[in-house]
């Protein structure tokens, strides 16, 4: 039956990698099962289908709340912040190993920062704020794997709608998940972009350090025999 298996991709939803791919393929699944009970004329389909929305919506919530826990944990583990300490070292709870289905294998990208000397002028390229913003592009991107998934409908297949002005377009307009996200603990939310900072200050101070050197070229010689005098001791 299709109530049978929308209840095995549910299952399904909570135990498949946290992939887009891989959720994407399981929601379609579920729309496929509701649109032959729509055409069917399965009577309170709306009803049933706000109850399918719940759950999914209680599903995804937990598999987005555990995804932002292992994203700050990769990235304290790369900062070498959870040697040592129960805490991460910076107050934060640390993730401890569990299951690949609930706690996702977090690939940080590897961005390459470059410090240049051109006409006597020593840069970082890209500079520290373009990185740390495709950091937070990654993250946002990765919070999207789950905001950006369609809600289930039960009206994809109604032909006649008397419905008609701006109320029609915006509900013919496709409905997401966005609003998990407010549904994640403001804790764990808010690690995850601390994790992020924490990177991006290491990697502030690395910069500063070669802009230090900016000192020497700006130097010159008259000056520096001018201070000197004729000490030379």
């Amino acid at each position: 039956r299709a109530c049978d298996k929308v209840d095995i991709a549910l299952g399904l939803l909570e135990q498949v990698d946290y992939e887009a791919l891989k959720f994407q393929g399981i929601l379609r699944s579920i729309q496929k099962s509701i649109d032959k009970m729509s055409l069917s004329g399965y009577a309170d389909l709306d009803s049933w289908v706000a109850v399918v929305d719940d759950r999914m919506g209680s599903v995804l919530s937990t598999r987005l709340d555990a995804a932002l826990k292992a994203w700050s944990s990769t990235f304290n583990d790369k900062n070498g912040e959870n040697s040592g300490t129960a805490d991460g070292g910076n107050g934060e709870e640390k993730v401890e190993p569990t299951t690949k289905e609930k706690y996702p294998n977090i690939t940080i990208p590897n961005i390459s920062v470059e410090i240049l000397l051109r006409n006597q002028e020593i840069s970082a390229v890209p500079a520290v704020p373009c990185v740390r913003s495709l950091f937070l592009k990654e993250l946002h991107d990765f919070i999207g794997i789950v905001c950006s998934l369609p809600r289930p409908t039960s009206g994809r297949f109604e032909v006649f709608d008397s419905r008609t002005g701006k109320a029609a377009v915006e509900e013919s307009e496709v409905a997401t998940f966005d609003d998990l996200i407010n549904k994640v603990d403001s804790k764990t939310l808010t690690n995850s972009y601390i994790a992020v900072e924490q990177h991006m200050k290491k990697l502030s101070m690395f910069v500063n350090q070669w802009f230090a050197y900016q000192t020497l070229w700006d130097t010159r010689v008259s000056d520096v025999a001018a201070a000197m005098g004729d000490n030379i001791e």
